[in-house]
């Protein structure tokens, strides 16, 4: 699979501004000579500037219609933001419809100009090259608040120093974006993506998190008679038209573009598909859909935010408890996916909590956590999993301060623990299990209940890719203290007594840290039969309970062998 991203041009604007001189010299030649063109003003029309001040503030896209000619090469864009009445950000861009097979490469024009791809070499050293100018005539508007320029038949104007391209589909496009309504607020990652899957091309802009436009093409080099009775060669299917054949009432390049709107509709291609190639999801076609899949399914993760991290499996936990629960996130990447996810949370009190020790997921799937019958916990927290897999986003928007969101159907629990914990884990690495672990992945949760039914230590462990990622050690002991009745020792914290300097939960902690680092091979030098020991520092209390806790995890967590 190849893969090409281009980010917006805007993004490069002040590498661009830097190039721009102050040259205002233009002469016909240069004009004749720098690209192909599309439609243009009459002359001496001009183009109404429109009033930034009464524009709603949000992001705005327009871009060119679709070919209807063999021989159109560039198709332009534009997206703006308007913020309190004022033009604050501006792109001007355009890509090749051959895609991949142009001389662009897949990149689009801003970018390909800026890797010297485009061309204007007998020009550009006077004038600057195409991302130069472009870039000029941006600034010029985001300087001014202005559009109200005048342009001749041809298309160009003298208004804006130093331009000698023609750059009225920068103002029609910014006309036509203010007259659209605000594009609203999608899920993915905003840029330009070309992406290829075998022969199919796929080219994305994406807007304010939408999808703003999308063009699917395939690679397809082939001779025809052009409308003057010439022989010419076309290196797509799109840029063929009606050429490449097929039903002359229903061409690939039509159907292509049904799935286009499908795309731009519902934001994503989840089409079943019959005998594993065609779909009945998307009307008037009949051209086969995996190769459609695939490159979208290459945008999908050219867009990723996990692009960036190694393979491997990603932890963290919430550092304290929140309305008794902790919770924690695990993440697998593959191939700069998001192959995997789970949130999940495990109960302070351990078995003194309604979850009897399990994991707050396993006791909503149980039935004992509470909750919406309807949509209950596990169903939710599934749900914001599901999301990040499929949009590959790390983050999310939230509606409140409480980390609730809209942007996930039918979910109604905060999803900032998800979100807040992944950026804490891919933060953190990938975790790094000891050579020779070989501790089974999973929850687990032992006492020694066994030695008073009131009184007797916990323990809490998670082993991610044969690590210990999480220990957290605790006592069952009933106590009321200020008038609040607690039953582990840990939930009363300070409360349980002891030196106040140096409390039970914080030499509990010194332990728990020395799990982490030590793994499997943990232990502690006990000095008497009481259960003292000299291995930590300021650690006073007795150990002999947290050492069997640790020994009854290890015998749950170390595999059977094979008989």
């Amino acid at each position: 699979m190849k893969k090409l991203l281009s980010i917006f041009a805007i993004a490069m604007l002040s590498l661009a501004l830097a190039a721009c001189g102050d040259n205002t010299d233009e002469t016909t030649e240069a004009t004749e000579a720098t690209e192909a063109t599309t439609d243009t003003s009459d002359s001496g029309d001009t183009t109404e500037a429109g009033d930034f001040e009464n524009i709603a503030d949000g992001y705005y896209f327009a871009a060119d219609d679709r070919q209807t000619e063999t021989g159109e090469t560039y198709r332009y864009w534009v997206t703006a933001e308007v913020k309190d009445g004022e033009l604050t950000d501006l792109t001007w861009d355009a890509y090749h419809i051959d895609g991949g097979v142009s001389k662009l490469k897949g990149q689009s024009k801003f970018v390909g100009s800026y890797n010297g791809l485009y061309g204007m070499d007998k020009y550009g050293n006077e004038y600057g090259k195409w991302y130069v100018q472009a870039s000029r005539a941006i600034n010029y508007i985001l300087e001014n608040q202005d559009m109200d320029l005048t342009f001749d038949a041809d298309g160009y104007s003298d208004e804006i120093g130093g331009i000698t391209i023609h750059y009225v589909e920068l103002i029609d496009l910014l006309s036509e974006a203010l007259s659209n309504d605000a594009v609203e607020k999608g899920i993915y990652n905003d840029g330009y993506y070309y992406v290829e899957e075998g022969t199919t091309m796929l080219t994305t802009v994406v807007v304010n998190g939408r999808i703003v436009l999308a063009d699917f093409n395939a690679i397809n080099a082939k001779e025809y008679t052009n409308a003057d009775g010439e022989t010419e060669i076309g290196l797509t299917k799109d840029s063929l038209l009606e050429n490449y054949g097929m039903t002359p009432t229903n061409p690939w390049y039509v159907q292509a573009q049904q799935i286009e709107n499908y795309v731009m509709e519902n934001q994503n291609l989840d089409v079943v598909l019959k005998d594993d190639t065609r779909t009945d999801d998307i009307s008037d076609i009949s051209i086969k859909m995996p190769g459609f899949i695939g490159a979208f399914d290459a945008f999908i993760e050219e867009s990723s935010d996990y692009a960036q991290y190694v393979d491997g499996k990603y932890f963290a936990a919430a550092e304290e408890f929140g309305n008794g629960y902790k919770y924690y996130v695990i993440l697998e990447i593959e191939d700069g996916l998001l192959v995997d996810a789970e949130l999940n949370a495990y109960a302070q009190d351990g078995d003194k909590n309604k979850c009897l020790g399990e994991t707050k997921y396993d006791c909503s799937l149980a039935g004992n956590y509470g909750m919406n019958t309807d949509n209950p916990w596990y169903e939710q927290a599934d749900a914001i999993t599901a999301y990040a897999i499929k949009t590959q986003k790390a983050d999310i928007n939230y509606n409140d301060d409480n980390g609730h969101t809209d942007e996930i159907a039918d979910v109604t629990i905060h999803v900032n623990e998800f979100f807040e914990l992944a950026k804490k884990a891919l933060k953190a690495g990938p975790v790094m299990a000891p050579r020779g672990a070989e501790l089974v992945d999973g929850f687990y949760f032992v006492t020694d209940e066994d030695t008073d039914a009131d009184k007797y230590n916990m323990g809490t462990f998670i082993v991610v890719d044969n690590a210990i990622v999480l220990a957290d050690l605790n006592a069952a002991h009933p106590k009321t203290v200020d008038g609040t009745d607690y039953v582990t020792k840990d939930a009363m914290g300070a409360g349980y007594g002891m030196n106040p300097d140096n409390p039970w939960f914080e030499q509990v902690q010194k332990i728990e840290q020395e799990i982490l680092d030590t793994q499997a091979s943990f232990t502690l030098n006990t000095t008497d039969a009481d259960g003292h020991q000299d291995t930590l520092s300021d650690v006073s209390i007795k150990v002999n309970g947290q050492l069997g806790i640790f020994d009854l995890f290890i015998t749950e967590a170390t595999p059977t062998p094979a008989s």
